[in-house]
């Protein structure tokens, strides 16, 4: 192996600082020309990798949500005018808030006959001015374009990809935009679908790809924002004879039958999905929810009721007036207690905490026996967990009674089973918690303070610091 000479490594060193000097200097530069070039013109497209800049002044709102520019040219980094005579009889056009960051060198143009086309950042032309809107290019280089209402999906080429014609109702603004399952701001080009009507009255999905209908066009309307519930897309909202029901994201085929004439939203609950919606009448805006598993009303009974959430399988809790009850979904009863509730929260499978915060009075129902269990003469907090390990899952929940202040006791927190049976009393939450198969508590010990570790059966298993948790 030969030695590398000192100097020569010295010298190497000495170099490569040089060199990184020069380019964080040269960048330094630049970023000083682009904001001289920002300070020039209204507006300065992002630097081509020929070095370029579109540039243009004299902005102009056409609608709610269009900006035109005029006086296109193409400069260098110095402010050198490379292109402006071809471009003098076009105009630039930006859809506010959108930021076309896939493509950035694409740009929709305004022609002489008020129709629009596609540039690059060098001016040189794409497409020329045919359409009367073009929607930014998604992340696959697909945009859809409008004539009227005539659409089209093209490429960053400017090529149709539909190879029939299909329509938009040109009257829905919002067929220009729409949301894909990653929450990024995009236009309704889904999967390399599109929604799109032949008629103008019956809507349905073409795949841009395989240009095969992959939705009939059965439907007075498809939503073109899919509905999510917490990162699980459910689908697109559907319309038909004044009725609605969900079209699933991936099969393209309809959940439920139409169970409402309005859907205000779905959501998954253990893995089951309910559609929450009304039926409205001159009189009233009955308000339900779809068991989509089960192909049922969740709510059987007539029940009037403002909104409704699950506590588990059985059971629902619904709200009237700022008034809450339990509902059961099983007996298709509600759950009768001997006071109101202005909040119910589940402490474990067999048990609910019922809190009336006017009257200022707290209570325990024991669902399997329908009766209260434990009550308290102020309003309490509950937390709700469970502990586990390779065999069994045990539920567990603290209750913080609310003290009057002042009146000379503590505001500790007891820890109870789903039986009621009591674990640890005088808690402070701030230093005790729980973490997978165990539970550490600060106890008071002989006048001090340990924080000691406990397995889900409540057997001590060390300290705090004699322990690593998993």
């Amino acid at each position: 192996m030969t030695k590398q000479n000192p100097t020569t490594k010295k010298l190497f060193f000495l170099l490569l600082f040089f060199l990184t000097a020069m380019k964080a200097s040269s960048q330094q530069d630049d970023a000083k020309k682009i904001e001289k070039l920002k300070k020039k013109y209204e507006y300065v497209s992002k630097q081509s990798p020929e070095g370029t800049f579109l540039t243009a002044i004299n902005a102009k709102t056409t609608n709610r949500v269009t900006l035109v520019f005029d006086n296109l040219k193409v400069v260098d980094i110095n402010g050198k005018v490379i292109k402006e005579k071809e471009l003098a009889p076009y105009k630039l056009e930006l859809t506010m808030g959108d930021k076309n960051e896939n493509f950035p060198h694409i740009h929709c143009f305004v022609g002489t006959n008020n129709r629009v086309g596609l540039m690059t950042t060098n001016g040189d032309i794409i497409l020329p001015a045919t359409y009367v809107h073009i929607n930014d290019f998604n992340s696959k280089g697909q945009a859809i374009t409008f004539f009227g209402t005539d659409l089209q999906v093209i490429n960053t080429k400017g090529e149709p990809l539909l190879t029939e014609k299909y329509k938009s109702n040109s009257d829905d603004m919002n067929i220009y935009y729409g949301y894909t399952p990653d929450r990024k701001y995009k236009y309704n080009i889904i999967n390399n679908n599109v929604i799109c009507s032949i008629d103008e009255k019956h809507y349905g999905m073409v795949n841009v790809v395989t240009n095969k209908v992959v939705v009939p066009f059965e439907y007075d309307k498809i939503g073109d924002i899919p509905l999510i519930d917490q990162n699980d897309t459910i689908g697109y909202f559907v319309s038909k004879n004044n009725r609605v029901t969900i079209l699933d994201f991936k099969t393209k085929k309809e959940i439920a039958p139409f169970p409402f004439e309005e859907i205000q939203t779905a959501f998954i609950f253990n893995k089951s999905v309910y559609i929450e919606g009304k039926n409205n009448s001159k009189t009233t805006r009955d308000r339900n929810y779809y068991d989509v598993k089960n192909k049922k009303m969740v709510f059987q009974n007539n029940i009037s009721l403002d909104k409704a959430t699950p506590l588990d399988q059985t059971f629902w809790k619904y709200e009237k007036n700022k008034i809450q009850q339990l509902y059961n979904t099983v007996k298709n009863e509600i759950v009768k207690t001997p006071e109101e509730a202005t909040s119910i929260e589940r402490l474990a499978d067999n048990l609910a905490l019922y809190t009336n915060y006017e009257k200022k009075s707290s209570f325990i129902f024991d669902l399997a026996q329908n009766k209260v269990v434990k009550q308290y003469s102020s309003v309490v907090d509950a937390y709700s967990f469970q502990l586990k390990n390779a065999t069994t899952s045990k539920e567990y929940f603290f209750i913080k009674e609310r003290k009057v202040p002042n009146d000379g006791s503590s505001e500790g927190t007891t820890m109870y089973d789903r039986n009621l049976k009591t674990y640890f009393t005088d808690l402070s939450l701030s230093t005790s918690y729980y973490e997978n198969d165990r539970i550490v508590i600060k106890e008071r010990i002989d006048g001090n303070y340990p924080l000691t570790a406990y397995d889900i059966n409540g057997n001590v298993i060390g300290t705090a610091r004699e322990y690593k948790i998993k």
